[in-house]
C-alpha cells in the first residue's frame, strides 16, 4: 500500500492501514494582537501587540482527510487548543480557493484560513477578508 501526501510530497509505505500514521503539517507565525483577538474571542491586555502561532493540522494517512488540529500561540500558553478541522473550497470572482475552517477555537468560533499554497496559510475574518496586517506583522502562517 502506497499513500502520497500532497501537503507534505511524502510517500508512506505500510502494510496495512493500521499501521500507517496520521500525517501532520505544522504552521507557524507571528500576527498582530487586536484585531484577530475580538474575533475569536481572546481578551488579551492592552499591551498586546504580537501573537505566536504554531498550528499542527492532522490528516487521517489512508484517506487524507481532515481529521484535527493543536494550535497553540502566546496568548494561551498553558492550554493547547484542540478540536476538528475542515477543508473546502469556496468561487470567488470564478476563482476556486481552497480554505481550512478550525472549529471551535475559542468559544465555539471558528477560525478561517485560505490556503496560499502548501506553504503558506492567511487567516480570514468572519467576514471571509484577509486580515491586513501591519507594519511589523502579517497574518500569515509558513510552514515549518
Amino acid at each position: 500500500m502506497s499513500i502520497t501526501c500532497f501537503a507534505d510530497n511524502k510517500t508512506v509505505v505500510s502494510g496495512s492501514a493500521s499501521d500507517i500514521p496520521d500525517v501532520a503539517t505544522t504552521y507557524v507565525g507571528r500576527t498582530p494582537c487586536s484585531e484577530i483577538s475580538s474575533d475569536i474571542g481572546l481578551n488579551p491586555p492592552a499591551e498586546c501587540f504580537k501573537l505566536k502561532w504554531k498550528l499542527i493540522l492532522y490528516r487521517d494517512a489512508k484517506t487524507l482527510k481532515p481529521t484535527t488540529y493543536l494550535l497553540q500561540s502566546t496568548f494561551n500558553r498553558q492550554k493547547d487548543i484542540t478540536g476538528t478541522w475542515s477543508g473546502e473550497t469556496i468561487r470567488n470572482n470564478n476563482i476556486e480557493q481552497p480554505m481550512y475552517s478550525l472549529h471551535n477555537v475559542l468559544n465555539g468560533k471558528n477560525l478561517t484560513l485560505l490556503v496560499g499554497d502548501e506553504n503558506v496559510l492567511f487567516f480570514v475574518d468572519p467576514t471571509g477578508n484577509l486580515y491586513p496586517g501591519n507594519a511589523e506583522f502579517s497574518y500569515t502562517l509558513n510552514r515549518k
